[in-house]
């Protein structure tokens, strides 16, 4: 959990800009109950395309990612700094966010590829020894898809990156750009519920 403004572009987090028609009414102000003013966000990190912000209706309310349609894989805080480190900034902020956005998507494409389906078997003759195989495999379980060396490591790679503990993500507490609140961490949830998230604060 942590506490952010909420602007008249949305909320800013770490870079990326979130934003729905339902923080019209809330933009420029105050939070009534947060700290400073500043309102309840949750944020999965492991898939930060989208964060959850408390109203005034005390319901936790989903805001996108202003780029999430153009992301099409779950994408994690780690892998997110990670790109930001490796992309040079050389244009303006909303040009820029934009060109994050794009090499997200293209690197999340390019490390979790589809394995393609294996190559159907040759025919052979039911009383062939690899006819009889054949057969045995036919009422078994169905055989491990194919992996290149390259799709392994690719894949590899990017799990060792997720895996990471939530600890060593905690350098920017306390101080993201907008100059939010983040408080530690409650734990990684394999299936992120916000509502579930905000019951242990």
């Amino acid at each position: 959990m942590r506490f952010h403004p909420v602007t008249g572009r949305g909320i800013r987090i770490n870079y990326r800009t979130y934003d729905h028609a339902i923080l019209n009414e809330h933009r420029g102000r105050p939070c009534p109950t947060g700290p400073g003013g500043k309102w309840e966000v949750h944020l999965n990190p492991h898939d930060v395309r989208q964060i959850y912000l408390r109203l005034p209706d005390g319901h936790l309310h989903e805001i996108p990612w202003i780029h999430r349609d153009h992301v099409h894989a779950p994408m994690s805080e780690t892998t997110w700094r990670h790109i930001r480190t490796t992309l040079e900034q050389r244009a303006e902020r909303e040009a820029h966010e934009a060109a994050l956005a794009e090499a997200a998507d293209q690197i999340l494409r390019h490390t979790r590829p589809t394995t393609p389906a294996p190559p159907a078997a040759p025919a052979t003759a039911p009383g062939t020894r690899a006819g009889k195989a054949v057969s045995q495999a036919a009422g078994g379980e169905p055989a491990a898809p194919h992996r290149t060396a390259a799709q392994a490591e690719a894949e590899d790679s990017l799990d060792a990156l997720d895996a990471r503990s939530p600890a060593e993500d905690q350098d920017d507490v306390g101080a993201d750009e907008s100059g939010a609140l983040t408080l530690p961490g409650s734990g990684t949830l394999t299936l992120y519920d916000a509502d579930q998230e905000a019951e242990l604060w």
